[in-house]
């Protein structure tokens, strides 16, 4: 103790036949610790890069703290105003752009010549959060034009950091794959910590985690039936949908042709046997359909295929 500062540390604080893991998961599961301080020399570092030894163990224990204490509240805010106040295509275009500036996160600055594979994992989960919340809002005020306005617009990559080397490119490149949570998946023995931790931080913020599966769905299904697409979209919260079947809500009142009308621009298709043939065509490349262990999406269950458009 000193200046009013209590300090635990590991020499001092764990003595000989103490669990080292549960004294390093103090870090996050005790509320009295509120700064957590690494002091690493060059050998920690490394053991820590091949999550190898003690080093490892607290570089698993401290990543998803990244992703925790993150806070994107503020932005989804804006999302959720846009979509409730009849978005402009000046709006949709200012997000669009948002998204462009962004993206140069996925990626290690210049002047950083050493770099791990993951080490920009806690940007792309964040940012892919993010395009899924603003989907996500739109849905939930049914603007659809709006939806299919900034999907259908590429996304400029000339001022990124991308070693892709294109200049524009649709929006499956903000979901990207992370080999954190792959780490994350092995220790916890969960299907997908990513869908896990997607889930958890969709509360109380204005957004219902269903709609984040509506908007999922149909960014993979727009993806799916696109072939000028060379970007795959995953679902990611999709998994729990395998969990509770049912269809989702614009699609059960897409039984109404009215409905259907509007959601046409959105599903990038023409009519709904046009639609329905897309689906077959999707269920027909079983590589396409996502899987999560035992698992397989249903399409026909989301969409409630059979009854779209069956009410005049």
């Amino acid at each position: 103790m000193g200046h009013g500062i209590d300090i635990v540390i590991d020499k001092w604080d764990l003595k000989p036949g103490h669990d080292a893991n549960a004294f390093m998961e103090k870090m996050s599961t005790d509320n009295s610790v509120t700064k957590i301080i690494l002091v690493c020399d060059r050998q920690y570092t490394e053991k820590s890069n091949r999550r190898s030894g003690g080093a490892g163990t607290e570089a698993q224990i401290i990543t998803p703290q990244i992703y925790q204490k993150t806070e994107q509240d503020k932005i989804v805010a804006t999302f959720i105003s846009i979509a409730a106040h009849r978005p402009t295509e000046d709006m949709a275009l200012s997000v669009h752009r948002f998204f462009e500036s962004i993206y140069n996160y996925f990626f290690s600055p210049d002047n950083v010549t050493s770099y791990r594979d993951d080490d920009c994992d806690n940007y792309k989960f964040i940012i892919h959060e993010l395009f899924l919340y603003f989907i996500a809002a739109l849905i939930k005020y049914e603007r659809f034009a709006t939806i299919d306005f900034f999907l259908s617009t590429e996304f400029y990559l000339g001022n990124s950091r991308s070693r892709r080397g294109k200049i524009m490119a649709s929006y499956p490149i903000f979901r990207d794959y992370l080999k954190s949570f792959e780490l994350r998946a092995k220790r916890l023995r969960r299907i997908s910590p990513r869908a896990d931790l997607l889930k958890e931080r969709c509360n109380s913020v204005g957004i219902d985690f269903k709609h984040l599966m509506a908007a999922d769905l149909i960014l993979y299904i727009r993806n799916a039936t696109d072939e000028l697409y060379h970007n795959h979209w995953w679902p990611e919260t999709l998994l729990y949908s395998t969990i509770d079947e049912r269809v989702i809500e614009m699609f059960a009142r897409a039984k109404s042709v009215a409905y259907f009308t509007k959601m046409i621009g959105m599903l990038n298709t023409s009519s709904v046997d046009t639609f329905k043939a897309k689906i077959e065509q999707i269920k027909a490349r079983r590589d396409s359909i996502p899987k999560w262990s035992f698992h397989t999406l249903d399409l026909d269950e989301l969409i409630g295929t059979s009854e779209l458009g069956t009410v005049r």
